[in-house]
């Protein structure tokens, strides 16, 4: 359902200029960390596109010694995934609206 819309996002997103992030940036598409400057609209396309690996950049936040998440959101809908991918490793995981 979402190929339809690629070519206009693609479009939209030609301009787009990555950069250096500032702080690591965990992709649920490949699940690797990024230093921002492959976030090009190519990535934003690939992210609506391809399944989305939340497990794969989970873990390798837990594997980096990260443990604590702060869902930031009007709907904290990945706090119920957040808890259950990191419990078994004490992943402390709150929502920003509790």
């Amino acid at each position: 359902q979402m190929d339809p819309l690629l070519p206009g996002l693609a479009s939209g997103f030609e301009g787009l200029v990555p950069r250096r992030a500032g702080i690591p940036f965990y992709s649920t598409v490949t699940g690797e960390v990024s230093d921002g400057t492959g976030l090009d609209g190519a990535y934003w396309c690939r992210n609506l596109r391809e399944p989305v690996r939340f497990d794969r950049a989970l873990n390798r936040l837990l594997d980096e010694g990260h443990g604590v998440f702060v869902e930031i959101s009007a709907h904290p809908v990945l706090s119920m995934p957040l808890t259950d991918g990191s419990a078994d490793r004490g992943g402390i995981v709150v929502g920003s609206l509790a």
